[in-house]
């Protein structure tokens, strides 16, 4: 196993303000192999806690070696958002000497669709502990409003399947700034995935978007 980072980039900035740890296996007859090639058979295991624990520990030692001071992303899988979970990233924090603000909890809506209350308690924790909290795939569940009003969140990432054809349908263009109006109201900040020309970003940028990651600046 091994990760590699797509930086996260501000576009007012200027500049790489984090990055998303990305898992990948270089399996010696297959070579390189995605996350869904091979996550199934861990998850039917039992081992994405272990996984999960060597990402983020692995990430936050890669990003101190490089020098690199900017928070790390890393995504939680649905059987890990248990009350076990604050306490291992805390200790894993500890472990590497990171700051919780050095890292940032990625999860989606089916992670916690199972037990709102449950994924609210445990975000809740992890929040109050200094880490941040990102609700992946924004807008393409059917509870995604709802868990805006009731989970303890700092960042919402709008999905690629709206940032595709942001240039060729103005539906897509209306949802963006309808994302960006309901997150401004609500404090959280907007990360947009699937960026890979000037044009998309140009149009999620006139709707209030300057978070960015994807091809157009790395893969």
């Amino acid at each position: 196993m091994c990760l590699f980072y797509q930086p996260k980039v501000n576009l007012r900035l200027g500049q790489v303000v984090g990055v998303e740890a990305l898992i990948r296996w270089r399996h010696p007859q297959r070579g390189l192999m995605a996350p869904g090639q091979f996550l199934p058979e861990i998850e039917r295991s039992g081992s994405m806690g272990l996984l999960t624990a060597h990402m983020v520990e692995a990430s936050l030692r890669e990003l101190r070696d490089a020098g690199l001071d900017c928070p790390v992303t890393v995504n939680i899988a649905a059987d890990l958002v248990d009350m076990a979970l604050p306490k291992l990233i805390r200790d894993i924090a500890v472990a590497t000497k990171s700051s919780p603000e050095q890292v940032i909890i990625e999860i989606t809506e089916e992670a916690i669709m199972g037990n709102p209350v449950l994924g609210a308690r445990v975000l809740g924790k992890l929040r109050r502990d200094g880490f941040r909290v990102l609700l992946d795939d924004f807008g393409t569940g059917y509870s995604s409003l709802q868990y805006l009003r009731r989970l303890p969140l700092d960042q919402v990432k709008i999905d690629q399947s709206f940032v595709r054809d942001i240039a060729l349908h103005t539906r897509d263009q209306a949802i963006v700034g309808t994302i960006m109006a309901m997150a401004k109201s609500l404090n959280l900040s907007v990360i947009a995935e699937g960026v890979e020309t000037l044009e998309q970003r140009d149009l999620l940028a006139s709707r209030g978007c300057h978070h960015y990651q994807g091809y157009l600046y790395s893969q």
